[in-house]
């Protein structure tokens, strides 16, 4: 677990990105200006744990899971020639990156609603940020290099990782 001096600091890091795109809106007032920001590591690392503490810490800041955008076991086969959901090509990333784009324009977007029990996409909600996203997954960092205006990588003892997720898992 991080300790709060290090919450502090990211919050304080998230803090300056969202005064950065609050100035930068006030300037150019035609056009939002949005910050990303990517949280990655390891299955059971705390990913979700600090994205929804960054989240709450942010009023007006979208949080965005990258299982929202996991693509169906047969969609996978049809594109891959596999299934693996530890895999980047299991990811929409066309359409996650699209949806990125409507949220830079105009501030907001529909996005898909996943069921892990059908591994399938079941529906779709709007969302909508004014300045903030937080998009947490296992490949956020690597598959939005260029999208992304902060990276951070949540490392975790592997041991306690597997242990969360087993834990995660059976509820």
């Amino acid at each position: 677990l991080l300790g709060n001096s290090c919450l502090d600091v990211l919050i304080k890091i998230v803090a300056r990105l969202q005064t950065s795109s609050r100035m930068q809106n006030t300037i150019t007032k035609t056009k939002m200006i949005v910050q990303v920001l990517t949280i990655s590591g390891a299955s059971g690392s705390g990913k979700t744990t600090l994205a929804e503490y960054i989240h709450q810490s942010n009023p007006g800041s979208l949080l965005l899971s990258l299982d929202r955008y996991y693509l169906s076991k047969e969609e996978q086969v049809n594109k891959n020639g596999f299934c693996n959901f530890d895999n980047p090509s299991a990811i929409d990333t066309e359409l996650l990156i699209e949806h990125l784009s409507e949220l830079r324009k105009i501030g907001r977007t529909t996005v898909p609603v996943y069921d892990f029990i059908i591994s399938e996409r079941i529906g779709h909600e709007e969302v909508a940020t004014s300045g903030l996203i937080i998009i947490e997954g296992l490949f956020a960092g690597s598959i939005l290099p260029i999208e992304s205006n902060l990276k951070i990588f949540v490392e975790s003892d592997l041991d306690l990782a597997l242990l969360r997720r087993i834990k995660r898992d059976m509820n």
